[in-house]
């Protein structure tokens, strides 16, 4: 192969995608879980050395992640069968990693046994929302089994990576044992981090460049409007989204936020000759698993690794294990946002369809974000996941831009659908607050974790996956300290 059939390759499947494009919204949701220590075969003390009543969810068929989903695919029968997400274990054996309804949407388990929802694309947000809540319910009521409860939080709050268990899957074995050698956090990030991603539609490789130019820069300002991961280990970690932390030290060769995507000029083949550049974890050949982390794409064309002949294949597995902030395959994946109660959540797609599905909100947002310079961003990742909406790098205040954002999209919504993003601004945007600053302000009145635990459950049900209500009604009209964009 040569470079120039992998740019046509991207660039055909970016025109065949533009063709059924019909601005559809795609919403993942991790979650973490934990149980009674008195209902688990192991216990675990958190570092502070209190003694703890909950424990990780464990990946067991009995007591754990395998028997949640044996109980969702029960209570949620369908005239078509479900899809088992199956893997060969070397003794034989078959171990279930996910369920798919019949209907479009799944549940995977990530590898520190986050249940994850990747919902059908939907065509509203009522929709979103109405598949959201009825996940919610299977999840827990296949819980409430076990006495179990989601953790709506970014990180978990708790546990380490040695502590939390590992999906025995075959990828994620060899990459955990390979983290530590490209970063001192990719751990956390497979084992204790969870996150809201957003997929979205694009017509043209025009609409998605420019779509990618505006999220790029967008990136750290939406990471601090939804930071929620100031505690870890069972205390407050410094952070407002240490999940936003954790992946700039994760890998740098497949992550981040590229400093060729931040160019006013961005184009699709700048991202292809960024991936070009990044390595593989592996790749299959012949059946097998081929280990090529440590040889860039580019270098496996080359014949950096004597018998391997990269393919076409090779070249679609690994644009699915780069992980920048916002991915580009047959969709644009926003991928900086920190998990929420289950309340707040819907405001993540409300945001992004006003500023990207509306042509009033794609100008609004230029015209905020490209004045701000290039290399500013590094510093803006940074304070978002330090400081959030109250972070400035030089003369860029973060809670401001954010602000702002957040009210070209709800005026790019209108009467009929700001109601699902504005109870979130009137709640913390407007005040630059976050959903981190309310975790600090309980954990500081608590006595401690496990005190902690029953005040956040009954301020925010975090811990009982509290059903996502309805929207607050709003009154038609101008949302009041709201204004349009210039």
């Amino acid at each position: 192969m040569h470079p120039s059939e992998l740019h046509d390759y991207f660039h055909q499947l970016i025109r065949s995608r533009s063709r059924a494009s019909r601005d559809l919204i795609g919403l993942e949701f991790e979650n973490a879980a934990i149980v009674p220590a008195r209902n688990a075969e192991n216990s675990y003390e958190l570092p502070c050395g209190e003694p703890f009543p909950w424990v990780p969810l464990p990946m067991g068929a009995k007591s754990g992640v395998q028997r949640v989903l044996e109980e969702v695919i029960r209570k949620s029968p369908t005239e078509k069968p479900w899809i088992r997400l199956e893997e060969e274990q070397e003794d034989g054996g078959r171990m279930l990693l996910g369920i798919q309804e019949p209907q479009g949407w799944n549940i995977t388990v990530e590898p520190g046994g986050q249940l994850e929802l990747s919902d059908a694309p939907r065509e509203t947000l009522q929709q979103v929302h109405d598949s959201l809540r009825a996940h919610l319910v299977r999840v827990q009521e296949a819980l409430d089994l076990l006495e179990g409860r989601m953790l709506c939080m970014g990180v978990n709050p708790f546990f380490s990576p040695e502590q939390l268990p590992l999906l025995a899957k075959h990828r994620y074995r060899i990459m955990y044992d390979h983290m530590p050698k490209v970063g001192t956090l990719g751990r956390w990030m497979m084992k204790a981090s969870s996150g809201v991603q957003v997929n979205l539609d694009y017509h043209s490789v025009e609409d998605l460049e420019r779509k990618a130019r505006v999220l790029n820069r967008a990136a750290p300002f939406l990471a601090a409007l939804f930071a929620n991961s100031p505690l870890t280990l069972g205390k407050v970690n410094g952070y407002q989204s240490y999940r936003t932390h954790i992946w700039s030290d994760t890998d740098s060769t497949r992550s981040g936020l590229p400093e060729a995507f931040l160019k006013p000029n961005f184009r699709a083949s700048d991202y292809v000759d960024w991936a070009l550049n990044a390595s593989s974890y592996l790749l299959k050949q012949d059946g097998h698993l081929i280990w090529t982390a440590g040889h860039s794409f580019r270098e496996l064309m080359n014949g950096a690794m004597p018998g391997f002949v990269p393919e076409m294949s090779h070249w679609e597995a690994h644009l699915g294990m780069m992980f920048p902030d916002i991915r580009v395959k047959n969709i644009i994946e926003v991928r900086v946002f920190d998990s929420l109660p289950a309340d707040w959540v819907i405001a993540i797609p409300a945001l992004l369809k006003g500023l990207v599905y509306h042509e009033a909100g794609l100008v609004g947002a230029e015209e905020l974000l490209f004045p701000i310079k290039s290399e500013s961003f590094v510093d803006l990742r940074q304070a978002a996941a330090k400081q959030a909406m109250k972070g400035e790098v030089g003369s860029v205040d973060l809670g401001d831009v954010g602000r702002r954002l957040m009210e070209i999209a709800l005026m790019a919504l209108g009467s009929e659908e700001e109601s699902w993003l504005l109870p979130y601004f009137e709640q913390f945007t407007k005040e630059k607050r976050t959903p981190a600053d309310g975790v600090l302000e309980r954990f500081a009145l608590s006595r401690g974790p496990a005190d902690w635990v029953e005040q956040e459950w009954n301020a925010t049900g975090f811990l009982e996956g509290r059903l996502p209500r309805n929207p607050i009604p709003v009154v038609s009209g101008p949302t009041p300290g709201v204004q349009a964009p210039n």
